[in-house]
């Protein structure tokens, strides 16, 4: 009997430890500015092409808009992904509820006394 509350102890710790690796990461990925790098990038991309359409035009080259349009960009975010960023910031948001309340309950007992 005491052999399988210890089993099943770990089992919670370790799904615990695996879930919050799993979150600190996602959480870090996203605030280290992943997204706003490939944003950025796709922008100077972008003024490359303007300076190439600008210089094809001075020249007096045919201009053709497609060629200038042509996204290059690969997407590499799928469904698990998108889960695995929607169940980070839920846990965030609730992480951030839950201490804010915990402050507000401390600050209702400081002020009583």
């Amino acid at each position: 009997m005491k052999e399988e509350k210890n089993t099943a102890n770990r089992v919670f710790y370790i799904i615990l430890i695996v879930l919050g690796v799993l979150y600190l990461s996602l959480f870090i990925a996203n605030n280290t500015g992943y997204y706003t790098f490939g944003l950025s990038n796709r922008k100077e991309l972008t003024e490359e092409q303007i300076k190439k359409f600008e210089e094809d035009v001075k020249n007096g080259v045919e201009v053709d808009l497609n060629n200038y349009l042509s996204d290059t960009n690969i997407s590499y975010q799928n469904n698990i992904s998108r889960l695995g960023y929607n169940i980070s910031s839920f846990i965030e948001s609730l992480v951030r509820t839950s201490v804010f309340k915990i402050f507000d309950f401390f600050s209702d007992l400081i002020e009583t006394d």
